[in-house]
């Protein structure tokens, strides 16, 4: 059975829609890990159409799919070298790996797991975080660096480490709890979904095209509505509108076969006039709408003119009419009632009016002022007799009625004079040379704006108007009939004609404007139309079937038969019905019991569902012949002693590279049965304590020879020792001194307390026939090189120097010379 990469490469390679088939390509060329900016990317080559055409070289060899043998490229890690920044790891340390089975041991905090997550943010996750050395002071802290050597189809390769790049299709499996919760998922509180090694990739990717396809969608109609306000920003209309009348013209231009032109925007125009003309009265006027918006607006402006002036004034020169008539009247009889006061014919002027106004004024300044009662009010004398004759004959005239309604009438008359100079100026040389092709109407403003023109000229002599007003009449309600028909016509339509006659041209004048947006219109169009028929469900279908080929009998076999090896008692297990739904897994495994409602996490321990997760695993690897290296973080965590003895049985059966990081010391002694006819190497990190950083040590270094030598090494350049690293070897020969030499390595002390916190009890030592002389020299120099490895006040105030280091170092190999017949390193 093909693998989950290698059978995602062969559905690529027989996808028909192009823009999936990149997609694929670009999820497996970017290590099944596509970010945002990359999600952009995607997103840009299908707006842009640049993924068209594109070349994929499916069988390169990172993405071969090879049915022959059913596996992946096969990869064997040689070499990983820790350069700085990851913490609790010593700098430019390294851990050599072989083909076979590696175990690296180390206790809580060492800095095993670190090792792991550098591998696999090599392998798998780019992404991972690795963190920095916490106990370094900030100004100390150094950036991520490392280096991995490997072999890939028999080829020496080298990786150095690259932010957010990892090694393409390598198929290697890394276990740990984060791995633990993709294959064995939450589906609700009581329930678990199986989610086999590799799945998720297709899952991802079908979320990952969902996704993508959404923000096409987002940006092409967020294009388009940039399209749309960038044209309504130059012609300030709605672009539906535009678009419809562009449309139009497109089809005028078809016809004629002709580019846009003059000609193409004048024949819009008339076949528009067409529709119009017929309402007007006059069709002869318009040879164009631009001639016909002359004539509308004097139109217009004429009807205007005959509602607000020229209809009001006929009835005013009526009514000014007749209060002339009146006015002359009234002035007759009043003159002829002066003649008859014969004190007043002597008087020169006496029938002007001026006089009346003269003696009026005066009279109304004596009733004001008492002063005035007997003298003029205009000289400040003392009337004489003659005065008052004159003032009480007038008084006479004025207090007569019809002095009363002479006055009244010339307030009536100087009304209309009024209102006929504040019409005067309304009556422009403009309105004058206004055109129209009706006399009546020609004539009736003519006579109208000449009488009022004549009104507005009288001041004192009020003339009578020379108007035939049986004529007039006449005019009025032959113009009444034309405004009626002029009125009655609802304007709006020739108004929206206008504005596109005045549109059309704009768009003349921006035609390769116009020809951009229809462009990105088209083009916007047709990415809609090709983006609606990119959808994920063929990607599901085949997950789906992908799935159900994992759920074969092969695999539940296998399957059965590790859970049989982890759990012999148990049978009851059983795979429910798998249905996968968008790339969403919905399957699991249930009970086959008498208790209905019983589930598996309430049955099962820690340790059993691990072991059903690893037999998931193992069956995974068996179907699939994945000849590629495992990689485990404390895969035993929660097993019996029995469970991690099948364990091992299991690991050893596989020809796998097999890298596990462990603090189960009991995993390493029950591994080492198995490992006799394997390749194997057993690596020990131990820390150091003041720098909280892990040391590196083979098992086959891990002596009392061993040590010495790393110490005389140190010791041998004086100039560039690590004191704190010197004391750490020689506290470790002491450790060794009382395992090999002591003890005869009867009673490791790897199963009490030994690589956390060695506790030796001196006395206990004695009692069981170490000399007490010997005891003393050993304690006081563990004690010492202890010392050195803390930053205490005891350190700081006597700090172990190279002196004691170097004294020490020969008290131990004397120790040991007499003891053992061989020389340490002279």
């Amino acid at each position: 059975m093909l693998s989950v990469i290698n059978s995602l490469i062969d559905y690529a390679k027989n996808e028909k829609n192009d823009f999936i088939k990149f997609v694929i390509f670009y999820y497996l060329e970017n290590n099944c890990e596509i970010n945002e900016n990359q999600k952009k990317y995607l997103v840009e080559s299908f707006i842009t159409e640049s993924y068209i055409d594109k070349i994929y070289n499916f069988n390169s060899p990172s993405l071969v799919s090879n049915k022959n043998n059913n596996t992946a490229p096969r990869l064997i890690i040689e070499k990983l070298t820790h350069i700085s920044g990851c913490n609790a790891i010593i700098e430019n340390k390294y851990i050599e790996f072989c083909g076979g089975i590696n175990i690296i041991y180390g206790a809580n905090g060492s800095g095993k797991s670190s090792y792991f997550r550098i591998l696999k943010k090599t392998f798998s996750n780019p992404e991972l975080e690795i963190l920095p050395n916490i106990y370094l002071d900030k100004s100390k802290k150094q950036e991520l660096n490392f280096s991995i050597d490997f072999i890939k189809n028999s080829e020496k390769q080298k990786y150095e480490y690259q932010k957010s790049k990892k090694i393409l299709n390598s198929n290697l499996i890394f276990f740990d709890s984060e791995k633990q919760n993709q294959i064995l998922q939450s589906i609700d509180k009581d329930k678990y979904a199986i989610y086999p090694n590799d799945f998720y990739l297709v899952k991802n990717l079908v979320v990952l095209l969902d996704d993508i396809v959404k923000d096409i969608n987002k940006n092409i109609e967020a294009k388009r509505e940039n399209n749309q306000k960038n044209i309504s920003s130059i012609f300030k209309v709605d672009p539906s509108y535009l678009e419809n009348l562009w449309t139009q013209i497109n089809n005028i231009k078809k016809d004629s076969k002709n580019n846009f032109s003059n000609d193409v925007i004048k024949r819009y125009n008339l076949e528009k006039i067409g529709e119009i003309l017929n309402v007007f009265e006059d069709q002869n006027q318009a040879k164009n709408i631009f001639d016909y918006d002359k004539y509308i607006n004097s139109l217009n402006e004429i009807i205007k003119h005959i509602n607000n002036i020229c209809l009001p004034w006929v009835e005013k020169f009526k009514e000014y009419s007749k209060l002339v008539e009146k006015y002359e009247d009234l002035i007759y009889k009043r003159n002829k009632l002066i003649e008859s006061i014969n004190f007043l014919n002597s008087i020169e002027g006496y029938k002007i009016n001026d006089w009346v106004e003269f003696i009026q004024l005066g009279d109304k300044l004596s009733q004001k002022y008492p002063n005035y009662s007997d003298q003029c009010p205009y000289c400040q004398r003392k009337y004489d007799e003659n005065s008052i004759n004159l003032i009480d004959n007038y008084k006479k005239i004025l207090n007569n009625a019809i002095q009363v309604d002479i006055s009244n009438t010339y307030k009536s008359i100087k009304g209309i004079i009024n209102c006929a100079v504040a019409d005067k100026i309304k009556i422009t040389d403009d309105l004058l040379k206004l055109k129209i092709d009706n006399q009546s109407v020609i004539d009736f403003i003519y006579i109208v704006n000449q009488n009022i023109l004549n009104i507005s000229k009288d001041s004192e002599a009020f003339s009578r108007l020379d108007i035939n007003f049986d004529r007039i009449d006449e005019l009025k309600n032959n113009v009444l009939l034309f405004v009626s028909k002029n009125s009655q016509y609802d304007f709006s339509n020739y108004n929206l004609a206008k504005k596109e006659f005045e549109l059309i041209n704009k768009m003349f004048t921006n035609v390769n404007t116009l020809l951009e947006w229809e462009k990105n219109n088209t083009h916007l169009n047709e990415l809609r139309e090709k983006i609606s028929k990119t959808t994920s469900r063929s990607l599901s279908e085949f997950f789906k079937k992908l799935y159900s080929e994992y759920f074969s009998s092969e695999f539940v076999n296998n399957f059965n038969e590790c859970m049989k090896i982890f759990d012999k008692k148990n049978d009851f297990l059983k795979f429910k019905k798998t249905n996968v739904q968008k790339g969403e897994i919905q399957s699991g495994l249930l009970l086959e019991t008498g208790h209905s409602n019983v589930k598996v996490v309430q049955i099962f321990s820690e340790g059993e569902m691990k072991s059903i997760i690893l037999s998931l695993l193992f069956a995974e690897i068996k179907i699939w012949n994945n000849k590629n290296p495992l990689v485990f973080d404390d895969p035993v965590t929660s097993f019996d002693n029995l469970m991690i003895e099948e364990f091992c049985n299991i690991i050893s059966k596989l020809d796998n590279q097999v890298i596990i990081f462990t603090h189960n010391m009991l995993l390493l002694d029950l591994m080492k049965p198995y490992l006799k006819n394997k390749e194997n190497s057993i690596i020990t990190i131990q820390g150091i304590t003041n720098t909280k950083k892990g040391n590196i040590i083979k098992e086959n270094d891990n002596n009392l020879d061993s040590h010495l030598e790393k110490a005389y090494n140190q010791l041998k350049k004086p100039e560039s020792i690590n004191i704190q690293e010197c004391c750490f070897f020689l506290r470790l020969s002491i450790e060794s001194i009382i395992d090999e030499i002591i003890l005869n390595n009867q009673i490791p002390r790897k199963y009490t307390s030994k690589n956390i916190q060695p506790r030796i009890n001196w006395n206990e030592l004695v009692k069981i026939g170490l000399k007490k002389e010997d005891a003393e020299i050993l304690k006081k120099c563990y004690n010492r090189v202890s010392q050195g490895l803390h930053l205490s006040i005891s350190s700081s105030i006597k700090p172990i120097l190279y002196d004691d280091i170097n004294e020490i170092y020969n008290d131990l190999t004397k120790f040991v010379e007499s003891r053992r017949d061989k020389k340490y390193y002279d």
